[in-house]
């Protein structure tokens, strides 16, 4: 039995859909959440309801369980508030695991965590992974650079400010940056190789795309997806920054989060032949993977929805 412990973002439905078509025994934990919580569509699995404090529902959680997963996904506020208790959730899904005498975990972390890191989404990452190898000194721990898929925030925000804006695209200036999306769906292909390669246990692994782009690039990828024409124009981070605390203080949601300007500004990149080597498939090209932004889609609704949301 696999224990799954987030199902209601972009990266753990993917893996869940990956897991269910393997016909894999999973068990997914739902976390208690004031708003809907968007849970995957078509798929029957079997849930424990729990909050991360109550030691004895996540001990309930895992019997019979061999192996954990652990996935957190993209959010749109403060990571220091909005991931401030991860470390401490993460120590508690680890005393359970030694308690009911569950040996392996699996991590999906980010490429560039560090417990130094000056950006604060890669620091409580950093300060996760320290954790899990000090409780858990064979886990697997896979770093993917920055994921995209359909429902994720990286490529729909870019999208739908696309979508709002005419004629122009601003693009920040992210500089030598460079960037190696990965597709959501790789990175759940690559989750269950990891499951079944015990070469993996005990070891730190980066995940990235086939090919290396600029900024600039990849938003000319998402217009031609997009289908759409802009002339893009470079923007300077400081100004993007200041239309990000704009966003903050006039919206209830902010669609262009300044953790996400941090890993513009950090990049994402790490070896191009790193999946075929360590996971044995071609990851998917990006112009391949992006047909989810042409279906049709009510982008002013959304911008909307940001507005108006309780955070």
């Amino acid at each position: 039995m696999i224990l799954l412990t987030d199902i209601s973002t972009f990266a753990g439905q993917a893996i869940l859909r990956r897991l269910v078509a393997e016909r894999r025994a999973v068990r997914c934990l739902l976390q208690p959440s004031r708003r809907e919580l968007r849970l995957p569509t078509g798929v029957t699995v079997a849930t424990v309801a729990t909050s991360w404090a109550d030691l004895p529902a996540l001990r309930t959680g895992l019997l019979d369980v061999t192996t954990v997963i652990h996935v957190v996904g993209d959010f749109y506020g403060d990571p220091s508030r909005s991931l401030a208790h991860h470390p401490q959730e993460t120590a508690n899904l680890l005393l359970a695991m030694q308690e009911t005498g569950v040996e392996r975990l699996i991590y999906i972390s980010r490429f560039g965590a560090e417990q130094a890191s000056a950006y604060s989404i890669l620091r409580i990452h950093g300060e996760t992974e320290a954790l899990i190898r000090q409780a858990q000194p064979r886990a697997a721990i896979l770093q993917p650079t920055i994921t995209y898929g359909h429902g994720d925030l990286f490529t729909h925000t870019l999208a739908m400010f696309a979508k709002l804006i005419p004629f122009v695209f601003p693009v920040p200036n992210a500089g030598l940056s460079r960037f190696q999306p990965l597709w959501v769906e790789d990175l759940a292909m690559a989750t269950s190789v990891a499951l079944d390669d015990d070469r993996m246990a005990g070891k730190t692994l980066p995940l990235g795309g086939p090919e290396y782009f600029t900024l600039p690039q990849i938003v000319g990828e998402i217009l031609a997806a997009l289908r759409v024409r802009r002339t893009r124009v470079q923007a300077s981070l400081p100004m993007v920054r200041l239309a990000s605390q704009l966003l903050e203080t006039l919206m209830r949601r902010n669609p262009l989060p300044l953790w996400m300007l941090e890993v513009l500004t950090a990049g994402s990149a790490t070896e191009l032949d790193v999946v075929p080597r360590l996971f044995g498939f071609e990851p998917s090209r990006l112009a391949h993977s992006l047909s989810y932004l042409g279906e049709p889609y009510p982008w002013r609704r959304e911008f909307a929805r940001f507005a108006l949301e309780l955070s």
